[in-house]
């Protein structure tokens, strides 16, 4: 059985980052290794949620340019990069999953939700956070950054999750060192401990 006080934190499963023709993959010119298996991994784990009755929530990043903070959005207009995670877009949807009306999703600018304060106020009010989501060493990172300055717990399903730039095993690696994020390599590893 899932432990109630354990939330499961979805982030950023968008068709911008994950579809091969999502803008991401375009302007890189590839897709993330591992993003279908790990988005297969994260619909299991949403089921065993919801069969155990316990607490699911989103994050879904915003790109649109005059809610991004002023940094950002002069250095992606630099880049070239416009025109991505469009409130309302194909590329800001869910990629292959779909909340239920009761499951909270949270709209974000830039990489971390904490900055919401709708967002800080669930997650310190849920105390424990398990991730599976995209990026480990982008906005994965950011959350557990921010979630252990505020003192809530972090664990992460691994392979419920890839990384945009650096290897997927090192971002974890520093996020268990230096944040204290409690790592689980599979799915099934976490069952395991949670059941």
């Amino acid at each position: 059985m899932v432990e109630k006080k354990q939330h499961l934190l979805v982030v950023d499963v968008q068709n911008d980052f994950c579809d091969s023709n999502g803008f991401f993959p375009r302007y890189h010119g590839k897709r993330p290794q591992g993003i279908d298996e790990a988005v297969n991994n994260i619909k299991l784990l949403i089921q065993l949620f919801r069969n155990g009755g316990s607490p699911i929530a989103y994050t879904q990043a915003v790109g649109n340019e005059n809610l991004l903070p002023l940094t950002q959005r002069e250095r992606y207009r630099q880049r070239g990069l416009t025109g991505f995670l469009q409130t309302g877009s194909w590329g800001h949807d869910f990629y292959q999953l779909k909340p239920l009306s009761a499951e909270p999703v949270f709209q974000k600018v830039a990489y971390d939700p904490f900055f919401s304060k709708p967002f800080k106020s669930y997650a310190l009010e849920a105390g424990s956070l398990l991730l599976a989501g995209f990026f480990s060493d982008i906005c994965i990172d950011a959350i557990a950054r921010s979630a252990d300055h505020l003192g809530i717990e972090t664990s992460l399903v691994a392979d419920c999750s890839a990384s945009m730039f650096r290897q997927h095993e090192e971002s974890w690696r520093f996020m268990q060192i230096f944040y204290g994020t409690k790592i689980y390599p599979t799915v099934k590893n976490w069952l395991q401990t949670n059941s």
